[in-house]
């Protein structure tokens, strides 16, 4: 009878791996990109033109995705003494998507012994975003250093109740630091069928270090059981040479992390289902109002686990 009862929870851990996996199945998008560069200013507008001295796209490790780059350049002209000098530029970017979902982002600039002066050739020449005319000996008025990263995940919600919408709650903790630079931070989701922003952090030079360690929420519409999570997250540090100054940096930091926490369903009247179960592509488990997510057991240990049971169950009946 034990015997019969161990072949039975075998049957029972296949069929429920493989009833997991028809669950999970959906769309999941991970894509992160780290950018240097710079350009400069055509006839004095504030549309500029930009071209790009270092960048990388996603790249995988096991379920993480991530991106990075660092490198020291040198630019040399005259300066506003119209004397030949040189000056130094540091840059740094990474971004990451971790195993456990935390998206973690950061970027650094800085520029030591700065200068600009007309009579130095641009290194950008026109407007033409999609192929430029540049000088390879001439300097750029600005630079800049930025990470973006795009997220998406096809949510499956179960439940007794009809769910409408979702309540999406998350964290951010991080700060951002200018010395004469430009930083800011923005996080922009999918919310009532449009993008809209949720996150914003823009001290625009008033200040030379703030500080974020925040909770916010967004809704998201669910309809037959299903909604998508979309989301932009974008740090962007820009840096004006000013020969007036001795140097000038930024960094933003949030290394230390966003993430998604609570996930909360409501009906068509913004009551609350406590049932609801929300199921990522990646096979994520979320249930309502619970604050951390749960990540399901691989389908196919359970199904390599079944089997072994079933097998040592037989071979004792034979």
């Amino acid at each position: 009878m034990l015997n019969v009862l161990k072949m039975c929870i075998g049957c029972f851990v296949i069929s429920l791996s493989l009833l997991s996996h028809i669950a999970y199945a959906g769309v999941i998008v991970n894509d992160v990109t780290v950018l240097f560069g710079g350009g400069n200013r055509i006839d004095g507008g504030t549309c500029c033109s930009m071209y790009s001295a270092g960048d990388q796209d996603s790249s995988i490790d096991g379920s993480a995705v991530f991106a990075t780059i660092s490198d020291t350049l040198q630019y040399s002209g005259l300066n506003a003494s119209d004397e030949n000098d040189t000056m130094t530029v540091n840059y740094g970017a990474q971004n990451r998507i971790t195993e456990q979902g935390e998206f973690k982002a950061g970027v650094s600039l800085s520029v030591d012994n700065p200068f600009y002066n007309v009579q130095n050739s641009p290194y950008v020449l026109d407007d033409n975003f999609d192929e430029h005319s540049v000088d390879p000996n001439g300097l750029p008025s600005f630079l800049y250093a930025a990470s973006y990263t795009y997220y998406r995940n096809d949510l499956n919600i179960q439940s007794a109740s009809e769910v409408s919408r979702l309540k999406v709650d998350f964290s951010i903790d991080g700060w951002i630091n200018e010395n004469n630079a430009l930083a800011s931070s923005s996080i922009d989701v999918v919310s009532d069928g449009d993008w809209n922003n949720v996150f914003g952090l823009n001290p625009l030079g008033s200040v030379n270090n703030i500080y974020a360690d925040e909770s916010h929420s967004f809704f998201i519409d669910v309809i037959n059981g299903e909604a998508r999570l979309e989301l932009e997250w974008y740090l962007d540090l820009e840096i004006e040479l000013d020969s007036l100054l001795d140097n000038i940096s930024g960094s933003i930091d949030f290394l230390n992390t966003m993430k998604f926490g609570q996930f909360t369903a409501y009906d068509s009247n913004m009551n609350v289902i406590n049932d609801a179960m929300i199921v990522g592509s990646e096979g994520k488990i979320f249930s309502a109002n619970a604050v951390t997510s749960v990540p399901a057991p691989n389908s196919f240990s359970l199904i390599a686990f079944g089997f072994l049971l079933m097998t040592i169950c037989r071979k004792r009946i034979i």
